[in-house]
């Protein structure tokens, strides 16, 4: 039997898969925010059997026309040294008709170090990289894929829209096991009052993010639509 190995970057991410029954579920890991603890999962996972890898979560959107809970299936993967990594193209055809009806975009995914969280950063990482997101776990696990020879996928729901503004610090809030860290998070508004309204709105933004994620996993089922 065929197996998944799922990369998330956050917990609820990783929730998101309740929605296939437990004892199909792909095997998952958080990585919670590292991109170095996203490529030792990827690895493991590979180790211990799966046929393919799937990055899964949010992301940052990088292109103005695309909205908070649009759906982003990546042709190819662009590293933060530049490189570019395809994306299986019969298993991306299979997600994408699995889910049909959903808000699907097809194009690049940047992969990143860090947070890329400003208006202006955004707008110069796109300009570079050609990308329409970017996140934090697709990178590693892509170059995890290919240096195995395994396929992989990579579905990423924009989260905060290309002009929307990310706080960097709140990277600081997402403890190692992709969990939530609420003390940091009340820290954070206490030093930088002035990011509060933009933290509510953001909530909103993943919520619409998280919600499109849950969808296309109950769409596609157990093999994400792989061949």
């Amino acid at each position: 039997m065929r197996r998944l190995g799922v990369i998330t970057g956050i917990a609820r991410e990783a929730d998101c898969l309740s929605v296939i029954p437990a004892e199909r579920r792909p095997l998952s890991r958080c990585s919670g925010a590292s991109s170095t603890r996203a490529l030792a999962h990827a690895r493991a996972l590979i180790a211990e059997g799966c046929h393919g890898l799937v990055s899964f979560g949010i992301a940052g959107g990088l292109r103005p026309d695309l909205a908070a809970g649009t759906v982003v299936v990546a042709d190819r993967v662009i590293a933060p040294d530049g490189r570019a990594i395809q994306t299986s193209e019969p298993w991306r055809q299979g997600f994408v008709a699995a889910c049909r009806g959903a808000a699907i975009a097809i194009a690049a995914v940047a992969g990143s170090e860090r947070i890329v969280g400003g208006v202006a950063e955004k707008r110069a990482l796109a300009a570079t990289t050609g990308a329409a997101a970017v996140d934090m776990e697709s990178h590693a696990v892509a170059a995890a894929a290919a240096e195995a020879g395994v396929p992989v996928l990579v579905v990423r729901a924009v989260a905060d829209a290309a002009t929307r503004r990310l706080p960097e610090w709140v990277v600081t809030c997402v403890a190692a096991d992709g969990s939530r860290r609420w003390g940091a998070v009340a820290a954070g508004v206490l030093r930088n009052p002035g990011d509060l309204g933009v933290l509510m709105a953001l909530a909103g933004d993943s919520a619409r993010a998280i919600a499109a994620l849950r969808g296309v996993a109950g769409r596609a089922g157990p093999l994400f639509g792989l061949p």
